[in-house]
């Protein structure tokens, strides 16, 4: 997508999520090549790198939740990480959620808290099906 339906998108929504086939390409779903139960540890450690509050990690039921402070406002958004394994294979599926508990819009603010949060784990692993 193009620059203005981004603006319009990050203008009146304040959430952002992964996807098989989404919108904006960066936000596709990613998989790594480990079992749930090695990498709910390496995302803990990545959000808490990132100095996000961790809330809640459900290791039976896959899911991380943190809390993300924004510097200026102090506006807090909420992040959930859903593991799931890859069918036939040792491999994980990582689905994040951004979302902002206030305002209409994030100004792109809940992708980025996605993509951080990628980039920290991949400091530690590589993703499935990369070079």
């Amino acid at each position: 997508p193009g620059f203005s339906k981004r603006l319009r998108t990050y203008v009146t929504t304040n959430v952002a999520e992964t996807a098989v086939d989404p919108e904006f390409p960066e936000l596709r779903v990613r998989s790594y090549p480990m079992p749930q139960d090695r990498l709910v540890p390496v995302i803990e450690q990545a959000m808490r790198s990132l100095g996000w509050e961790l809330l809640v990690s459900n290791s039976k039921g896959h899911e991380i939740r943190s809390v993300v402070t924004t510097p200026l406002w102090h506006f807090q958004d909420d992040v959930t990480v859903t593991l799931q394994s890859v069918e036939g294979d040792a491999g994980t599926w990582v689905n994040m959620r951004a979302g902002s508990r206030t305002g209409k819009g994030d100004f792109g603010t809940n992708t980025r808290h996605i993509l951080d949060l990628y980039a920290a784990m991949e400091q530690v692993i590589e993703p499935a099906g990369r070079e």
